[in-house]
């Protein structure tokens, strides 16, 4: 069989080949191409009466089309305007796959380049060269926004009270105080004179027949938060004239009902004392007053969020510019408290903002009840095809179309139908729903206005129906607990016709009449301007009509009222529109038109609010604010932030697993149901929960201690060891006294049965830290200088190979031993993650449940480790099994002593299985992992002198600049037998003032005479506290222990004893200290990142990771040193 020879084994060019394809490729699919346009052209328009002279090619006539593919051929034919190499072809392919595909070109493949090459080589003035320039110049004008998205400085770095200014080019955009926009031309006449009169309407239409539950499970807290996002958008002004309608509060989710809508009613909640705080529990907005209890006890949680932020903010200071406390210069304390206030709002609103999408449009579509934490995301940053961006921050103004739908009048629950009843009842002193004027509603609701006058009753006096202030102008946490889980559990009601309680009768007849005064459009022209989608119609006489339609089933009283479908009025036809059935995708179930019109309304309210979107920035809300706003599809509310709202303003009623607290928007047990479905419900609690007691510190010395031996007190280490380490050993008997002694006998004299074995592990930590040392260290420019990340690349990677080698024989991927799974970062990493979730009650709440399963995998992988080098020494054979598993252990290199420690365990664990065995091994392992890290980093930062934060070292000589010197010496000393002593002796007190724990919690269970705690209390012990304890560690007292006993904080004590920690930190202490020079890097690359803060009462260091997250865990820091 005869075979076509290759183009290239020919002698032709890579660039010949791929010219004469693409000739043949103008041929067929250029010519093809231009035929099907000429056919499209010539059908469409006439024939030219003339052809110009540019349209003549070589003595023949021809179309456009022709034209552009002769005057490609004939560039091909002259040779191409650049050298088309294979760097050439890869650039071009990368433009055609990555432009359209990743979204981003790699301009390491000078694409551009070519291109503007390609430009300027071709013949000037033909089609093709303008067509191509004007393409290039669009795509580079179109590479930035015009006009700009933003501008710089502190001028536009905060919200107005008003709203100004949200809107850059156009400030005066949806400001307080304007007219709503109309978003649909009225063109079908509505004469008012032929409209059935409002009563009537609503008594036929309107009128609840009986209570429906909600098909979803919607619970009134969700409407709750609705009222929020109405109050926050529509505020009209019934005092100036009719026929002017304004709204008196801005057109953006700004939190106007905390913060209020002109300067007036800001100042009025604001405390102006330095420290950015509102007085306790506050909100300017009065209309939440006279809303069902649940609104303002959640608007009250947003009001204590601002507050819990300022703090933060204050204890950061990012940037370093604020004071703490505030500055006695007046000008200087207003200024830094206007500028921690308005971080602070910002952040708030981010708070609103993914309230709305992480908990508000997850209920409204469905996916709360499919675990789904899916969301829309309005607010990216994307382009047209055509490569312009997409509008955003642009402004907003609301309108009164969406002013007509926000009424979800038919939804108000039994409960608060209840409410609403008794609260008209007292304005209006009758029962008699149907009596009530349009008059007297004005009248009263004036006089009630006017009752509440500010400047009278100001918003820190306001109670909250029958409930009270404290003295210190906060309420009860109990009263506020109450009121939202009530809500909680209280089912809202359907969306339907006749849904509406009677309660509601005259407001509704004036939303009818007001949206006739302002010639509000009908139903079918909202729908055919905004959704255009096929109306709801049915047949009459062969006419065919849109068609307002309730449970379902034509209403032939509608068209009885209004004659023709197209008279129907929006107000009166969103109301009683046919709602949605609960199908995948809808959640709300509302009418149709106006669930699909709350959608594009959420989009355009976030996507139009410059601070949501352009200035949503980690500079205006600093990195803290930024990540503490920004929801987590991974938290255990599915992408939710109204549980880590509840569980930080009510951290005694809203427990982290409970199902009030992560899905309050669903009833109960409707959400308990639908999790069912999806198969996690266990991962919940499903009862109304009890308010836990408060925590009492315990500070004292001896306390502590007494404490931490008492079998009265329990830990939560068992709890949270069962759903990620299942089975016995050390974790599980944790508070079971007798059990949980052996266990650890067990594993500390299998761990260091002689000496000998303790100086090879110390031997092995001082060898590793002097080959991190060396291998992490980088040079300076221009002198012998050296630098190093001593805690991220030295301090916190220790005990990753320490583990690896000595407990449970990891295969660490080293350049030693590339052949390693396990790298030494992730190895760190991972046992963080498990240390948290087992030993820190003090944590984030919210992200436990999320990370029960990734911690769940990180555990059972280092247990199946150590279970099969257990099982294989069990049988005396190598533990994996064939000459696979055995040439995978000769290359990974399993560590020798590690299969010592693991043999002794099992020899000395007889009665024990091999589980348990492993899960001893484990515990180990986690307990020595962070630990061992941060005691050594709280030495090594001390050991460097002043920096720190940690006021425990005020006064003592640990704090004297002196100390690095006298370190230094300490560890460089051979000839003093007795410098070791010494340095231990240091490092004991630098581990007692600064623990690598600060303290743990500790559950009551029968009464504790010493403590003067009864069965059910909690208590926090702090050890950073007790360290510090003056009758133990005053100056004039000495320790009636040996020194070593100072030690007693954290695992590692209670498993292997102070002094194996004592042992194991001295000589990694020598080993950084025999660095000549050293000493902290300049700025705050040479301190640890963090802040003081209270925690039960008693002070913690929370350190900062790169990304700004609170961590009790310290990352970074850098030292500088002569080689």
């Amino acid at each position: 069989m005869s075979r076509t020879p290759s183009p290239l084994a020919a002698g032709l060019s890579l660039g010949n080949v791929i010219a004469d394809k693409a000739y043949s490729a103008v041929d067929s699919g250029l010519y093809a191409a231009a035929d099907g346009v000429e056919r499209i052209s010539d059908a469409i328009r006439t024939a030219p009466p003339t052809l110009s002279a540019e349209d003549e090619v070589d003595g023949v006539y021809h179309s456009a089309a022709a034209r552009l593919i002769n005057s490609f051929r004939a560039q091909l034919k002259r040779g191409l305007p650049f050298q088309l190499s294979l760097q050439n072809v890869l650039s071009i392919i990368d433009a055609l796959i990555t432009s359209k595909i990743a979204g981003g070109l790699d301009d390491r493949l000078y694409l551009l380049e070519h291109a503007l090459t390609f430009l300027s080589r071709y013949p000037p003035s033909t089609f093709t060269s303008k067509e191509l320039q004007d393409k290039v110049i669009s795509l580079l004008w179109y590479d930035l926004p015009h006009p700009p998205a933003s501008l710089v400085g502190s001028k536009y770095q905060f919200r107005a009270a008003d709203g100004s200014g949200t809107s850059i080019w156009h400030p005066e955009m949806g400001i307080a105080g304007s007219a709503y926009a109309r978003s649909v031309q009225t063109l079908h006449p509505l004469p008012a004179n032929q409209l059935p009169a409002p009563e009537l309407l609503f008594d036929t239409l309107l009128k609840r027949e009986k209570q429906v539950d909600h098909p979803a499970g919607l619970s009134s807290f969700f409407f709750a938060f609705a009222n929020l996002v109405i109050h926050s958008l529509f505020h009209t002004d019934h005092t100036t004239d009719p026929s002017q309608p304004i709204n008196r509060v801005s057109s953006y989710l700004d939190l106007s009902p905390v913060y209020g809508s002109n300067d007036d009613e800001l100042n009025s909640i604001r405390l102006n004392d330095g420290t950015g705080r509102i007085y306790p529990d506050t909100f300017a907005d009065s209309r939440l007053l006279h809303m069902p209890p649940s609104t303002p006890a959640l608007l009250i949680m947003y009001s204590r969020n601002h507050n819990y932020i300022v703090k933060k903010l204050l204890d950061i200071n990012e940037r370093g510019k604020w004071e703490n406390p505030p500055p006695q210069d007046e000008e200087k304390r207003q200024k830094q408290d206007d500028e921690i206030f308005g971080t602070a709002r910002l952040i708030n609103c981010g708070w609103f903002m993914s309230t709305i999408f992480g908990d508000y449009l997850a209920s409204i579509l469905g996916l709360v009840r499919e675990g789904n934490s899916w969301s829309l995301d309005p607010l990216s940053n994307f382009r047209e095809n055509s490569h312009e961006i997409v509008e955003r921050g642009s402004g907003n103004i609301v309108s009164v179309e969406f002013l007509a739908l926000y009424h979800f009048h038919s939804s108000i629950s039994a409960a608060d139908e209840e409410w609403a009843g008794k609260s008209f009842e007292r304005l209006f002193h009758t029962k008699d729903w149907d009596s009530i004027t349009v008059d007297q509603y004005k009248d009263t609701i004036n006089k009630l206005i006017e009752q509440e006058n500010p400047k009278d009753h100001p918003p820190n006096t306001w109670p909250l129906g029958r409930y009270q202030r404290q003295a210190d102008g906060s309420f009860r946490d109990e009263d506020l607990a109450k009121i939202l889980l009530d809500a909680c559990e209280s089912p809202a009601s359907a969306f339907k016709a006749r849904g509406t309680p009677h309660v509601m009768r005259i407001i509704e007849i004036m939303a009818i009449q007001q949206n006739r005064d302002w010639g509000t459009c009908s139903l079918n022209e909202f729908r055919k301007s905004g959704i255009r989608e096929r109306m709801l119609r049915t047949q009459q006489g062969g006419e065919s009509m849109a068609l307002a339609t309730f449970n379902s089933q034509p209403n032939p009283d509608t068209l009885r009222l209004y004659q023709h479908p197209d008279n129907i009025e929006l107000y009166v036809g969103l109301q009683a529109e046919e709602a949605k059935k609960l199908v995948p995708g809808a959640g709300l179930c509302p009418g149709f038109t106006m669930s699909r019109a709350i959608l594009a309304d959420a989009v355009a309210l976030v996507r139009g609010d410059r601070f949501l979107t352009n200035d949503f920035t980690a500079f205006n809300l600093t990195a803290w604010g930024m990540q503490d706003c920004t929801r987590d599809p991974k938290n255990s509310s599915n992408g939710g932030v109204l549980g880590k709202l509840l569980g930080r303003c009510l951290p005694n009623h809203f427990p982290v697993d409970s199902l009030y607290t992560n899905f309050p928007f669903v009833v109960p047990t409707k959400m308990k149901e639908f999790l069912t479905t999806v198969g996690t419900a266990d991962l919940y609690t499903d009862t109304r929960p009890a308010p836990s007691k408060p925590v009492a510190p315990v500070t004292k010395y001896y306390e502590v201690t007494a404490a931490l031996a008492s079998p009265s007190l329990a830990a939560t280490v068992p709890h949270n060891a069962k759903t990620v380490l299942p089975g016995g050993g050390y974790l599980a008997s944790y508070n079971i006294a007798g059990v949980n002694a052996a266990d650890k006998k067990l594993i500390a004299e299998a761990f260091v049965p002689t000496s000998v074995v303790l100086k090879k592990q110390v031997d092995f930590l001082e060898k590793t830290t002097a080959m991190l040392l060396k291998e992490k260290s980088y040079s300076l420019v221009g002198d012998n200088k050296q630098s190093v990340n001593v805690v991220r690349d030295v301090i916190n990677l220790l005990p990753a190979y320490f583990i690896s080698e000595h407990v449970l024989g990891l295969p660490l991927k080293t350049a030693a031993f590339p052949h390693g799974s396990d790298l030494d970062q992730e190895v760190y990493l991972k046992f963080k993650e498990i240390y948290e979730f087992l030993f820190v009650d003090i944590a984030e709440p919210s992200t436990k449940v999320a990370k029960e399963s990734t911690v769940k995998s990180y555990s059972q992988y280092f247990q199946e480790t150590v279970l099969t080098q257990i099982q294989g020494i069990a049988s005396e054979q190598i533990p994996l099994f064939g000459f696979g598993a055995s040439v995978f252990h000769w290359a990974t290199q399993t560590p020798k002593e590690s299969k010592n420690w693991l043999k002794r365990l099992f020899d000395n664990g007889k009665g024990k299985s091999k589980e348990e065995l492993a899960n001893d091994a484990v515990a180990l392992a986690v307990a020595m992992s962070v630990e061992l890290s941060q005691a050594l980093t709280h030495v090594v930062d001390t050991f460097l002198g002043p920096s720190t934060s940690d006021t425990n070292l005020a006064g003592t000589y640990l704090n004297d600049p002196s100390i690095t010197a006298r370190i230094q010496a300490l560890a460089q000393d051979t000839s003093d037998k007795d410098a070791t002593t010494k340095l231990a002796k240091i490092v004991v007190k630098a581990l007692r003032t600064r623990p690598p724990v600060p303290g743990t919690y500790r559950s009551v269970q029968a009464d504790v005479a010493q403590l003067s705690r009864s069965k059910g209390d909690r208590v926090y012990l702090s050890f950073t506290e007790a360290g510090v304890d003056p009758a133990v560690w005053g100056d004039n007292v000495k320790p009636t222990q040996p020194v070593p006993q100072a030690l007693f904080a954290g695992e590692i004590v209670k498993l292997l004893g102070p002094e194996w920690l004592l042992n194991a930190i001295v000589p990694v202490v020598k080993t950084i200290f025999k660095l000549k020079d050293i000493k902290r890097a300049p700025g705050n690359s040479g301190k640890l990142l963090s802040f003081n803060e209270m925690i039960e009462g008693t002070p913690v260091t929370t350190y900062l990771n790169y990304k700004q997250e609170p961590t009790f865990w310290s990352s970074d820091l850098t030292v500088t040193f002569t080689t």
